[in-house]
C-alpha cells in the first residue's frame, strides 16, 4: 500500500522518472535518468517528482502507524538513489489524514478550471509546506496572470540557451518549416 500511494504521485509530463526498491523495513526511491529529458535542468523536476512520491508514502505509512525517518541521498550526492524511508512503528496526526483527501494521482490538466483559494485550505497548505521546511506563495491578486506569464518566457528563454535543448529544437523547427518542393 505504502509503494502504491508512492507510485500515484505527480512527474513532469507524467513520465514517473523513478523506480521503487522495497523490503520489510524500508522503501528506497531511486531517479531513472533515461525517463527525463533535457527540459528537465539538472534534474530539478525529477527530484520535485521523487518528492512528492516521498511524500504520499510517508502520508501512508503514518496512516498504518509505520512511518520512519527518512534519509535524502543515503549514498552521497551525486546518486540515482535520492531518498529511503524506514518503516517504523510511528503515525504523525498532522498527515496522517490526508490519504482521506487525495488518494489519486493528479493529472495536470490544460482545461482544468481555476479554482478560488479559500482562507483554510491556503493555511492549511502553508502549514503543511512550512512544516516540511519551504514557503509557499500563491499567485491569485489581479494582474498575476501577466506576472506569471513573465516568469515561464524568462524560463523558457533559459532552457533554450542549454545547448542540448535548442540543438532539439532547432532541429525539429527546420524540419517542420521545410515544404515538398
Amino acid at each position: 500500500m505504502i509503494v502504491d500511494a508512492a507510485r500515484r504521485a505527480p512527474s513532469g509530463g507524467n513520465v514517473q522518472p523513478w523506480r521503487f526498491e522495497a523490503s520489510d523495513d524500508e522503501i528506497r526511491f531511486f531517479m531513472i535518468p533515461e525517463r527525463t529529458s533535457p527540459w528537465d535542468v539538472a534534474y530539478r523536476a525529477t527530484y520535485v517528482g521523487i518528492g512528492a512520491a516521498l511524500f504520499n508514502a510517508r502520508v501512508q505509512a503514518a496512516s498504518l502507524k509505520k512511518l520512519g525517518p527518512v534519509k535524502l541521498f543515503p549514498q552521497g550526492r551525486p546518486s540515482h538513489h535520492v531518498a529511503s524511508l524506514q518503516l517504523g512503528s510511528s503515525d504523525d496526526v498532522a498527515i496522517t489524514p490526508l490519504p482521506r483527501i487525495s488518494p489519486e494521482s493528479i493529472v495536470q490538466s490544460p482545461n482544468r478550471q481555476a479554482v478560488p483559494n479559500r482562507a483554510e485550505t491556503v493555511a492549511t497548505l502553508t502549514r503543511g509546506v512550512e512544516r516540511e521546511g519551504a514557503q509557499l506563495h500563491f499567485a491569485n491578486r489581479a494582474g498575476s496572470h501577466q506576472c506569471r506569464g513573465e516568469l515561464l518566457a524568462a524560463s523558457d528563454r533559459l532552457r533554450f540557451l542549454l545547448p542540448t535543448v535548442h540543438k532539439r529544437c532547432c532541429r525539429r523547427s527546420v524540419g517542420r518549416s521545410r515544404r515538398p518542393g
